[in-house]
C-alpha cells in the first residue's frame, strides 16, 4: 500500500491532481459604463468587442439596475469576447432574461464573426447551435425553455462539448468544428425598438481541471 502524504502542497504527493486553474472570472459588479477594454477580475485578461455590421453605437454595457451587462445596438450581432488561450475548460455561466427577446447567446470557441459555437435560443427553448462558414447549424435542441437563472456548464475537451444546464446533462457530442479556438463570451442579437432588450449573462468563468494535467 503506498504511503499518503496528509500534509505538503500537491507536488509533494503523486497521488493528488494538481489544483484547478481558473483561467478568467467575471461577475461583473462594476460601475455603469461599457466592459470592453476592461479586464476580468480574475485572470486579468481583457474584454473585447465583435460587432456583425457597421454600428458604432453598439457596445457591451453595465447599466444600473441591470443583473449583468447590456448589449446597446439597434439590430445587430455583439459580442463581449475574452481570449484565454485555450480552447478546452469548463465554461460556466449564468442567464439572466432579457426583456421580450430570445436572442441571448453564449458564444464560446470562438474565431470569427462566421466561425463559433453557441448556446442559444430558438423558439424559447436553448440549442446548442455552430456557425461555420457564415452558415448556422443546429447541433442539439435540448428542450430547456430558458428562464432567469439558468446555469451552464459547459465542458469543453478536444472535439468533446458537454452542455450542463441548471446540473443536468443535455448535450455530449462530438464536434470538430472550431475545437481549437479561444475565444470565448456573451452575447446578443437584440430586438428592433426595444429600449433595454438585452441584459444577458450575470457571471462567467473559465476553469481548468486539475486533473486534465
Amino acid at each position: 500500500m503506498p504511503e499518503v502524504l496528509l500534509d505538503g502542497d500537491w507536488s509533494d504527493n503523486p497521488w493528488l491532481s494538481p489544483p484547478d486553474v481558473v483561467v478568467f472570472a467575471d461577475d461583473f459588479a462594476r460601475p455603469d459604463g461599457s466592459i470592453i477594454g476592461q479586464h476580468t477580475p480574475i485572470g486579468d485578461l481583457v474584454w473585447t468587442k465583435y460587432v456583425g455590421g457597421s454600428d458604432p453605437g453598439s457596445d457591451v454595457v453595465i447599466r444600473s439596475g441591470s443583473a449583468g451587462p447590456t448589449i446597446a445596438s439597434s439590430n445587430l450581432l455583439v459580442m463581449g469576447l475574452v481570449d484565454a488561450g485555450t480552447a478546452d475548460g469548463i465554461l460556466i455561466a449564468t442567464f439572466n432574461a432579457g426583456e421580450g427577446n430570445t436572442a441571448n447567446f453564449l458564444p464560446f470557441r470562438f474565431i470569427d464573426g462566421s466561425n463559433f459555437l453557441q448556446m442559444t435560443v430558438i423558439s424559447g427553448n436553448w440549442v446548442l447551435r455552430k456557425r461555420t462558414g457564415g452558415t448556422y447549424t443546429i447541433l442539439v435542441a435540448t428542450g430547456v425553455p430558458k428562464a432567469p437563472g439558468d446555469v451552464f456548464t459547459i465542458t469543453l475537451r478536444g472535439n468533446s462539448v458537454i452542455v450542463a444546464i441548471n446540473g443536468e446533462e443535455r448535450v455530449n457530442i462530438l464536434e470538430p468544428d472550431h475545437a481549437t479556438a479561444t475565444r470565448h463570451g456573451i452575447g446578443s442579437l437584440p430586438t428592433p425598438g426595444n429600449a433595454d432588450p438585452s441584459s444577458t449573462w450575470r457571471d462567467i468563468s473559465l476553469t481548468i481541471p486539475g486533473s486534465w494535467s
